[in-house]
């Protein structure tokens, strides 16, 4: 499993042209690329939306199952729908734990309590992507 100093995790918001729904994005991926496979990490997601908090686990990566080669980073997204406000999001991975703060609201997306050292990287992508289902 990497350790959470080796990911880094990109939050955007992408809209779907037909639906005009916003989804809040997490990709996580690891930093190291590998050769053989695109590997996927294997997160575990809970959204509270009473406590507008979000956790993730992260259990580590795994081959894909169609087994098709290609070169590229561990990733995995997931996406939750209609988020607004400040959110709370904890992570926790083999042997360590964080947290941050964020914002979602017309402006964008944008850190109110970015996590301590440097044990995940965030980053921030601005404007809204816009895709087709």
């Amino acid at each position: 499993m990497p350790a959470l100093s080796e990911l880094t995790l990109t939050l955007c918001r992408r809209r779907n042209e037909e639906s005009g729904v916003v989804v809040t994005v997490f990709r996580f991926a690891t930093v190291r690329e590998f050769r053989s496979f695109r590997y996927e990490i294997q997160v575990e997601e809970t959204l509270d939306e009473a406590a507008r908090s979000i956790h993730f686990r992260i259990h580590g990566v795994h081959a894909p199952a169609n087994l098709m080669p290609g070169a590229g980073p561990a990733a995995r997204e997931i996406g939750f729908p209609g988020l607004h406000g400040e959110y709370r999001v904890t992570y926790a991975g083999a042997s360590r734990s964080g947290g941050f703060g964020f914002v979602v609201d017309g402006e964008g997306i944008r850190l109110t309590d970015p996590p301590a050292g440097d044990e995940l990287r965030i980053v921030l992508e601005k404007g809204i992507e816009n895709v087709r289902a």
